[in-house]
């Protein structure tokens, strides 16, 4: 089993994760545009990378490989037990997806309920960025890029196809690759947070105090009112991550809830 570091601080716990599984093995007939005969050996994960919002970056791997992920997949489903918020790139079609198979084939129930933050699709549906890719969304936003590797190649030799010198080499590599990997995440779901629509209401964690429903601060000010079909309502900005919101309810209410 391994040890994962646990969220620190107030809630919402916001967790930011990155898996790296392995290739297929098959057998197919030809190369190009290739229909599997049959598979010889299933994907699995061979790593990840996660950090609480705010905490330092960790690095999670089978510690001598043998192809089963038994244990890395365990630490997967406690770190999304602990999370209020779970955040990825691609979280919807690949990492979520790809989590719950291995959840479901290692014979684990479905993790404690959270809620999520897709970053690729705040993407998608709010801007039209040339390149959706975390490294272009990197590099465009001005907070930093993707670490380099070595293609299939390193995949290959974290597995220990080339042998144990190769082997030693990928997983250094493949652990700074995997680590940047969420740092950036971090840093640019931070950029795209006010702009989002549909994510979690981060300010209902904080009772009692008018609190951005983007990033959870009340670092927030008014900022004049807005005008609505049902009436007038109090208009808020937040001086933090500069998102606009709305009081749900009159001032004088004990339950301070501010709207996108």
């Amino acid at each position: 089993m391994y040890r994962i570091a646990k969220p620190r601080g107030k809630r919402p716990h916001i967790l930011f994760f990155d898996i790296e599984t392995s290739p297929l093995l098959i057998w197919a007939w030809g190369t190009r545009e290739v229909d599997a005969i049959r598979v010889k050996r299933e994907w699995h994960i061979l790593c990840f990378a996660y950090k609480w919002q705010g905490g330092r970056a960790h690095f999670i791997r089978e510690k001598q490989y043998r192809g089963d992920d038994r244990n890395v997949v365990r630490a997967l489903w406690e770190l999304f037990s602990l999370a209020d918020v779970i955040v990825a790139h691609n979280l919807s079609r690949f990492d979520r997806r790809r989590a719950n198979a291995r959840f479901s084939h290692h014979g684990l129930t479905p993790p404690k309920p959270y809620m999520e933050v897709d970053t690729l699709r705040i993407a998608r549906r709010e801007f039209a960025f040339t390149s959706n890719r975390l490294d272009e969304l990197g590099e465009y936003l001005g907070v930093g890029r993707k670490e380099k590797h070595d293609g299939i190649d390193t995949w290959l030799d974290f597995m220990g196809e080339r042998g144990a010198a190769a082997q030693r080499r990928a997983r250094a590599q493949m652990r700074r690759y995997n680590i940047r990997d969420v740092e950036l995440l971090e840093k640019v779901y931070r950029k795209l947070l006010p702009w989002a629509r549909g994510t979690p209401n981060m300010g209902l964690w904080r009772k009692g105090e008018y609190a951005c429903p983007a990033c959870g601060s009340i670092n927030v000010r008014k900022n004049g009112v807005r005008h609505t079909n049902t009436g007038v309502r109090q208009e808020l900005l937040c001086n933090d991550c500069g998102r606009h919101a709305r009081v749900r309810k009159q001032e004088t209410t004990t339950e301070k809830v501010m709207l996108v």
